[in-house]
């Protein structure tokens, strides 16, 4: 299983919650798209579901699940964790999937992945006292699924806990959010994303490494999609457009080969992520009109980072949209 970096206090609460006897059955972890609060849950899942318990009051420590049942966790497969995402969208993408490729997802969780999932509750947990419900994310449950989650989480089964990841918690029912404790990620610490940085890409040169670092914005899944984008290139083209404009869209070309190609939608996402970051910054640097404008576009591009995962934007069409509100700033005065 990936070592989890950081979210220590997120560890000890988690941990605390256990030790008192009174584990809470509902939890939404929050907070930006690629913090690692898919990979917490399922180094929380080896806490809850190891025979013995955990072996610290710290830290997760993924040595209290024995090692068989730790690898059905990662392959998805235990018996008593259940994981609930987006399927392909058909069976030309499942076959992708199937063979480790990229592939497309659907829209939204299902409502039949709902009931499906379900059905498993009218039996006891298999290998351990508890049983684990990660759903990844809940934000992309259709509405009648949503509704349908929710009378599980009105009646939980005894002994199952559910981890609701959410990018954007605001939009999630009410019904759903009074029932769950939330829990808050936040961006890694500098030496945390360095720890991230060498065990994700370890061959760096330090040019490569510092540029990295400063791009990613403490955001671990920031930093696969951005290597592959040139970051140097991507921020200068940003910071060119914010200052000159695009009247000719050339610029906007230039962003749109850097985004393009193989793993486009990751690079997309990285980019998108780190974008709001580079634009409070311009806020912070301009006055009047233009700052009102910077921090606009900031807006426009969080509601476009928080909508990528449930629908499939074309790559080339949205890093246009960007670059137009990009170069939007660049064209409002500072008066």
């Amino acid at each position: 299983m990936t070592p989890l970096i950081g979210h220590s206090a997120n560890q000890r609460q988690f941990l605390a919650a256990i030790a008192s006897g009174k584990m809470h059955h509902g939890w939404i972890l929050a907070g930006p798209e690629g913090l690692g609060k898919h990979l917490f849950a399922r180094h929380a899942a080896t806490q809850l579901l190891a025979p013995d318990g955990p072996i610290s009051d710290d830290l997760f420590d993924i040595n209290a699940l024995p090692k068989p049942q730790l690898q059905m966790i990662d392959s998805k497969t235990h018996p008593d964790c259940h994981e609930l995402e987006r399927e392909p969208k058909n069976d030309t993408e499942r076959k992708k999937q199937e063979k480790g490729q990229d592939y497309e997802r659907r829209r939204n969780i299902r409502i039949d992945q709902v009931r499906a999932l379900q059905q498993r509750f009218v039996t006891r947990p298999s290998l351990s006292d508890h049983r684990v419900v990660i759903i990844d994310a809940v934000d992309d449950l259709e509405r009648n699924a949503a509704n349908a989650l929710l009378k599980s989480l009105e009646e939980p089964p005894a002994n199952t806990v559910f981890l609701l990841i959410s990018h954007s918690p605001g939009r999630l029912l009410p019904t759903i959010r009074s029932r769950c404790l939330m829990m808050r990620f936040h961006p890694l610490a500098m030496e945390e994303m360095q720890q991230a940085i060498v065990v994700m890409q370890p061959d760096l040169n330090p040019a490569q490494f510092e540029a990295l670092l400063k791009a990613a914005g403490g955001i671990p899944g920031n930093i696969t999609g951005l290597l592959d984008a040139d970051i140097g290139k991507l921020l200068q083209t940003v910071q060119r457009i914010l200052q000159q404009g695009d009247r000719d869209h050339q610029q906007r070309l230039a962003l749109a080969s850097l985004l393009s190609g193989k793993g486009a939608a990751e690079r997309v996402g990285a980019f998108l992520a780190r974008l709001p970051k580079i634009l409070a910054d311009h806020a912070r640097t301009s006055q009047g009109a233009r700052r009102m404008a910077a921090i606009d576009a900031r807006s426009e591009v969080e509601q476009l980072a928080s909508e990528l995962p449930r629908y499939n934007y074309d790559p080339q069409t949205l890093v246009f949209r960007i670059g137009g509100l990009l170069a939007s700033v660049a064209a409002t005065s500072d008066g």
